[in-house]
């Protein structure tokens, strides 16, 4: 793996790092992100609760619709066998069947879906006292919240902190301080700083030597066969 790679996983690593601790310290908004689906999901089941019950009372209007066929079907068979005409008599019996079975079957549908029905209510009125005590938590739980936050807050005003955190970078400054004089005395480089100090030190003695004769000629020595006397030159006498 490259550079580039390896910055990019040490990039997502500190990405997640920083969510997850995000994510740690924002326990109010976690808890109401809970309470929120809580309530979305008792709307849903409130909503197909009532769609299921729009559909019941359609078949029951099917059913009643049946209940009349068998009925009108009834009358008409009565009036046809009253009337001697056997055949249609038995055809109005034979629709009167039909429409019989047809309420029977939506009977059976209508008292099925009416026990879903009833089930789905309870769990609807439930679940609405469950998102109703979730949203009471949530809310609890964002005003222990901030209590922590103030109290962390003021515990993270403490100076010590800080305090040490001067005394480790003095301690660490120094200690680098004296691991490069150690390694300074060890190549030479602090013993020719030295050396080179003391031939500086010495030149400037020398010129400020040259100063003060040059500023004092009477403090400057004679020159050789020089009378300091009276000016004139000595004179030798050659014994023959």
């Amino acid at each position: 793996m490259g550079l580039i790679g390896r910055g990019i996983d040490l990039i997502r690593a500190k990405s997640n790092e920083w969510l997850h601790g995000k994510e740690k310290n924002n326990a109010g908004a976690r808890a109401q992100e809970a309470a929120d689906q809580i309530q979305k999901d008792t709307a849903d089941l409130t909503t197909g609760a009532a769609q299921a019950i729009a559909q019941l009372e359609a078949v029951k209007d099917q059913k009643k619709a049946a209940d009349a066929e068998v009925e009108k079907w009834q009358k008409a068979a009565v009036k046809f066998n009253a009337s001697g005409d056997k055949a249609a008599a038995k055809q109005a019996l034979e629709r009167k069947i039909s429409a019989q079975d047809l309420a029977n079957k939506l009977q059976q549908q209508i008292d099925a879906q009416q026990a879903r029905i009833d089930s789905y209510r309870q769990k609807a009125q439930d679940m609405q006292s469950t998102a109703r005590d979730a949203q009471n938590t949530a809310e609890a739980i964002k005003a222990r919240e901030k209590v922590v936050k103030a109290e962390e807050n003021i515990k993270s005003a403490d100076p010590n902190a800080a305090l040490n955190k001067l005394k480790d970078a003095e301690a660490d400054v120094t200690a680098r301080e004296r691991t490069q004089t150690a390694i300074n005395e060890m190549d030479g480089s602090d013993l020719e700083a030295r050396a080179r100090k003391l031939d500086k030190d010495s030149k400037l003695e020398e010129e400020l030597a040259k100063l003060e004769a040059a500023s004092n000629p009477a403090a400057a020595p004679s020159a050789p066969g020089a009378n300091p006397g009276n000016g004139h030159s000595e004179e030798w006498n050659v014994v023959g």
